[in-house]
């Protein structure tokens, strides 16, 4: 069962499912290591909607605007 095809393509997408979410973890993690030291300790809801961000694209695009505005609301699309 091991060799089959349909094993080894079930455990390739578990591994790049297992990849996607360690970026993800990782991107909530430097944003809020990034913004808080500029923009103050996040209240509840803005740390909800970077933890709650699906999308690793918005999540870099937060990080490259981060020191170029002045709150986290201020960063772009963060209001959807």
């Amino acid at each position: 069962m091991r060799e089959s095809d349909t094993y080894q393509a079930i455990l390739e997408e578990g591994r790049m499912e297992g990849r996607v979410e360690g970026q993800l973890k990782e991107a909530v993690r430097a944003l809020l290591l990034v913004g808080t030291p500029r923009f103050g300790e996040p209240d509840a809801a803005v740390v909800r909607r970077i933890e709650n961000e699906a999308r690793l694209e918005q999540l870099e695009e937060w990080l490259r605007h981060v020191t170029q505005v002045e709150s986290w609301t201020d960063l772009p699309n963060f209001g959807e």
